[in-house]
């Protein structure tokens, strides 16, 4: 098993697709653009909602303080890896979620949040 969880985190640490170092770079620090470059408008909209409810667009927020478990960066990660990861690495994590348990569907994600108050 830890084998497969490293593999999964080096996995989590390349990029998507093919980009140049500049776009990389832009992504890093500035998770709007990555999430425009990379979702199409609706989708797009639904994670920024999601990411302004989850963490105020700080992607070093942590929650969850009086829990069991806590919670890190944009969009509340559970897993303590998410709290040394960039914006743009947050976001990929979460779209691996998204796609486990709502067919990669952000906006499945938000419809949920906005009845349950999590996603």
């Amino acid at each position: 098993a830890r084998s497969v969880a490293i593999a999964i985190g080096i996995t989590l640490l390349s990029p998507m697709y093919a980009a140049n170092t500049g776009q990389i770079d832009a992504f890093k620090y500035d998770p709007r653009k990555y999430i425009n470059a990379t979702m199409n408008k609706t989708e797009a909209k639904c994670i920024k909602l999601l990411i302004a409810k989850e963490s105020a667009w700080n992607h070093k927020a942590v929650g969850n303080l009086s829990g069991t478990h806590r919670v890190y960066g944009l969009l509340q990660i559970k897993n303590p890896i998410a709290k040394d990861m960039n914006p743009m690495q947050q976001i990929q994590l979460h779209m691996r979620y998204l796609d486990h348990r709502y067919d990669g569907s952000a906006c499945k994600a938000w419809s949920h949040f906005k009845i349950k108050g999590w996603h």
